[in-house]
């Protein structure tokens, strides 16, 4: 399951170092007609950038730009 809208979640974000970044929001994906098999995540950072992600099933957020992960 995704993470919930407020939740913290802990990344290390280049230039930035370790950083607790809190979910903006989520919106589900629909792949090939199914629903609930992935989610796009939005995450504010403290500087107030955002970073997104994909979360597929159970698997890591995975982040799209390589200057963010998981801490």
């Amino acid at each position: 399951m995704p993470p919930a809208v407020g939740e913290g979640i802990a990344l290390e974000v280049l230039g930035l170092g370790r950083v607790t970044a809190v979910v903006e929001r989520v919106d589900e994906l629909v792949q090939e007609g199914v629903r609930g098999l992935a989610w796009r995540v939005t995450l504010r950072l403290p500087d107030g950038t955002a970073a997104h992600g994909i979360q597929r099933g159970r698997a890591r957020l995975a982040f799209l730009d390589p200057r963010h992960r998981l801490a």
